[in-house]
């Protein structure tokens, strides 16, 4: 038997006799059973981020998260903290004039941070990305520090954010470096983007006015956006540029 092979010639032909009958486009819908497939692998990928202990770490006069919000954002803003761990982000960004609200994986994170370190219960609740419970336009900007390579559906967590956010809305991500990607049966990191895939991602997902930078603010060169030796934590800033209504 030989090879199968066609010409170029021969498709065209093809493809101008099926275009000249085109059926009408049936979009794919999941089935039951498939759905609860999905269900069962999300759930799976969910309970591995979600530790049972709480994440609690040091926040100093002069730690980044200042640096990041005092230069991206403005006081009085409402602004959405993703992965806040304990809860010592919207203390932060409270003490500094901001309108913070945060959302965390683990019962304890909340038990930590509403008893024992003062966050107001208001302002702080468990959630995943990817189903935000916040009304559509609730935020001015989305501050996500060492989150984005937990995203196990990274595309629907960005179109999550877009709906939450305002016209114009701004975004913050900080994430490790690509050469420190946590693979074998790590599943709290999914993958830490090269600057460019990252700005793929938020292209596709209604994000635009897209800078990168190390976590010092200093740029990252347009020559090195594909580059995935780097050696320092990664950072991008984009505003919402066109709302994507699913």
């Amino acid at each position: 038997m030989s090879r199968y092979s066609i010409t170029q010639q021969e498709m065209n032909e093809q493809t101008i006799k099926f275009k000249n009958n085109y059926p009408k486009f049936e979009p794919y819908n999941l089935k039951i059973s498939q759905h609860e497939n999905q269900y069962e692998k999300y759930h799976y990928l969910i309970e591995k981020q979600n530790g049972p202990d709480f994440d609690d770490y040091i926040i100093d006069e002069n730690h980044k998260i200042y640096r990041y919000l005092e230069k991206y954002f403005t006081t009085g803003e409402e602004l959405l903290m993703v992965g806040c761990g304990a809860g010592r982000e919207v203390l932060a960004a409270l003490s500094i004039g901001l309108c913070p609200r945060g959302i965390t994986l683990g019962s304890r994170n909340i038990e930590f941070a509403t008893k024992y370190i003062g966050v107001p219960s208001d302002r702080i609740c468990e959630s995943i990305v990817e189903d935000l419970p916040f009304p559509s336009k609730s935020f001015n900007g989305v501050f996500a520090a060492q989150t984005a390579e937990h995203f196990i559906a990274p595309s629907v967590c960005l179109l999550e954010i877009n709906r939450v956010l305002i016209d114009g809305g701004k975004l913050f991500l900080e994430w490790p470096p690509s050469k420190d990607f946590h693979g074998g049966d790590n599943h709290h990191h999914q993958i830490c983007y090269a600057p460019g895939q990252m700005m793929s991602l938020l292209q596709k997902t209604g994000f635009g006015e897209i800078e990168f930078t190390k976590d010092n603010l200093e740029s990252i060169p347009e020559s090195d956006i594909w580059r995935c030796d780097q050696n320092y934590f990664l950072c991008v800033f984009a505003r919402k540029i066109r709302h994507i209504n699913v």
